[in-house]
């Protein structure tokens, strides 16, 4: 099903005709070689997803007839990334492992250690991995994909107002990330069903160097809990693809 599946963006959408253009539109009919009568499925920026039949192919753009479309289903728990800007490679690999999990929102950071300076391209950056959520989206079967935010400072960041569940991973001790979510699975049990509280989870992943020790002791004042994969120190893409991961195990449901 994942050969069958495109994204358009919502505002594209115009029943009963809808159309795919650019290079959705150029996958679809070069590279799959789709004709009139095959029926394709969507899915938009809104989490919204579409199921449609091939009308007419030219030569810069799909004519599809909409079937029928599903209103995405809450999701029962928001999980938010921070990264610290990683090199191009590593950053790319971080933002399609985050939407394969289904994070909702990652938040690009400038830390104190941070490798990345990408000050002049940040528009080409948010746009490079908006392209590469979508491919992830398509291949994995994800509707959800994550609003990801421009690079801002760490100190900028943690000004904003967050959640209550918010961690940072350090390499330097603090308790097993594990342990933390399986106390945080304890309490949502014991919370009514209609409390928010709980409901939304951010973590931060520091740069290839790690945090510095101003920059822990700050997250620390403005609430963020510090956190351990464990003795040993990882590298940044794989501490965040790990703590991914940790974090879909409890939350993300089948």
């Amino acid at each position: 099903m994942t050969a069958n599946r495109f994204f358009i963006n919502s505002q594209e959408i115009n029943r009963p005709y809808s159309y795919l253009k650019g290079s959705e539109h150029h996958h679809l009919y070069h590279v799959l070689r789709k004709r009139p009568g095959e029926k394709i499925f969507l899915f938009d920026e809104k989490s919204t997803t579409y199921e449609a039949t091939i009308t007419k192919v030219e030569k810069d753009k799909t004519t599809l007839f909409i079937l029928n479309s599903q209103p995405p289903s809450p999701q029962k728990v928001i999980i938010k990334l921070g990264i610290a800007l990683l090199k191009s490679k590593s950053m790319d690999l971080v933002v399609q492992k985050a939407t394969e999990w289904g994070i909702s929102q990652i938040f690009p950071l400038f830390t104190q250690r941070s490798v990345a300076k990408i000050n002049q391209q940040k528009e080409a950056k948010l746009l490079r991995w908006q392209q590469i959520a979508i491919e992830a989206a398509k291949q994995s079967g994800q509707v959800h994909l994550p609003q990801i935010e421009k690079p801002c400072p760490l100190s900028e960041f943690l000004k904003i107002d967050h959640p209550p569940n918010k961690c940072f991973l350090s390499e330097t001790g603090g308790e097993l990330l594990y342990s933390v979510l399986q106390k945080e699975m304890i309490k949502d049990k014991k919370r009514p069903k209609d409390e928010e509280e709980g409901k939304v989870f951010l973590m931060l992943i520091g740069p290839e160097g790690g945090w510095t020790e101003e920059e822990q002791n700050y997250m620390m004042k403005y609430g963020f809990k510090k956190v351990s994969l464990g003795p040993y120190i990882l590298r940044a893409e794989t501490a965040a693809i790990s703590t991914m991961a940790i974090v879909g195990h409890f939350f993300i449901e089948d």
